[in-house]
């Protein structure tokens, strides 16, 4: 049976809240707000969980820290010039770019 958006949301608001150590309902809406623009951020750069088989855990592991990178003060997540995202972020960014690209391009010629 398909889940309802709602819980699918509820499911994806544990996992994050989990990841990023946050007790609480407080911040729920700041949080599902920031993981929709993690996701937007992703799906602008290439990055569309559809095209992404056999990597979801990485698509949801890069999701939740660009999420938890925005909630978090950038001197507790990480300090310097690129605090934002940090080197290893961006190179599961990338990794995952290159295998949603390739997973796009096989289902576009099936």
């Amino acid at each position: 049976m398909a889940k309802t958006a709602a819980a699918r949301r509820a499911e994806t608001l544990a996992m994050l809240k989990a990841y990023m150590r946050v007790d609480g309902d407080e911040d729920d809406e700041k949080i599902w707000l920031l993981y929709r623009a993690a996701v937007q951020y992703m799906e602008n750069a290439g990055i569309v969980r559809r095209d992404c088989r056999g990597s979801e855990a990485l698509y949801d592991l890069v999701a939740a820290a660009i999420t938890q990178a925005a909630y978090e003060p950038l001197d507790v997540v990480n300090s310097g010039a690129d605090a934002a995202f940090g080197v290893g972020l961006r190179q599961q960014i990338n990794q995952l770019k290159g295998v949603c690209e390739v997973t796009k391009a096989v289902r576009s010629r099936a």
